[in-house]
């Protein structure tokens, strides 16, 4: 299966994008954006896509978890034209500017029926795009918003702190670099308006210069209580592992089915 883009309120889906060996996806992408956007020099273009839509991907159940079923993940692929710069080369400006995409698209899912399980929005950095993936994913019931205890940790190193925004090294780090930029008091996106996006996004600006590195991600999340913060890691960390979950593909009794056949012929 290819790219398919998903309709929220029946959760159909049409696709966009046939896979192809040695094609790229992004180069390739069918369809109108839903957004185009001038950087600078260049154009961007917002695609809405879905990949590998399965009903059960990642459902789980429990106590501890809203029992729902997911939908695979949504894809908004933000991307310059010819495999042009990433998201390294962005001026604050530019910056501003992906995170209010962000920030308006969150907003715009969580009105949808799908939208009650929506728990991570991510920029990955990719060949020259960005691929945001939000995952309609079951929300853990936690006690109290996971940030706000994340920020409140005293084993965390502080790197700066204003009024309005924390940064700090984590104390159990998924990757070699793993730096939180979070607001200190509860917001959510849609709370943050134009001057305190700006200013996050000339925190973002710093960060990346000072770290000097090629090889990083960087993660736009919310959480299940509706707390922005941004994650810089090492790396080109995959939604499943920030979310610290397994990828199926297949169910059990496809992969049985298929096995059975060919073991007893």
């Amino acid at each position: 299966m290819g790219e398919i883009r998903l309709d929220p309120d029946n959760l159909s889906y049409t696709v966009i994008f046939e896979k192809s060996t040695g094609d790229c996806k992004v180069c390739n992408l069918k369809g109108a954006p839903i957004e185009t956007l001038d950087f600078g020099l260049s154009q961007v273009k917002v695609y809405e896509v879905k990949s590998e839509v399965q009903p059960s991907k990642f459902e789980l159940q429990g106590d501890h978890f809203k029992s729902s079923p997911s939908h695979g993940y949504e894809e908004l692929i933000v991307d310059r034209e010819k495999h042009g710069d990433n998201f390294l080369k962005l001026n604050p400006e530019d910056i501003s500017k992906l995170l209010s995409i962000v920030s308006n698209r969150i907003t715009t899912l969580s009105k949808y029926e799908i939208g009650e399980n929506i728990v991570v929005t991510r920029c990955l950095l990719g060949h020259g795009a960005f691929d945001l993936y939000v995952l309609p994913f079951p929300k853990f019931k936690g006690r109290g918003c996971s940030i706000c205890k994340d920020n409140s940790n005293t084993l965390n190193r502080e790197i700066f702190r204003d009024e309005n925004f924390v940064i700090y090294t984590k104390f159990a780090p998924i990757s070699n670099i793993d730096i939180v930029i979070s607001s200190i008091k509860h917001l959510s996106f849609e709370a943050l308006d134009d001057v305190l996006i700006f200013d996050l996004a000339g925190m973002i600006h710093k960060l990346l210069d000072v770290l000097n590195s090629k090889d990083l991600s960087l993660v736009i999340y919310e959480s299940a209580d509706k707390h922005a913060t941004i994650n810089i890691l090492s790396g080109c960390v995959s939604a499943y592992r920030f979310l610290q979950i397994n990828e199926i593909n297949e169910s059990p009794e496809g992969i049985a089915s298929k096995l059975r056949e060919k073991f007893t012929t």
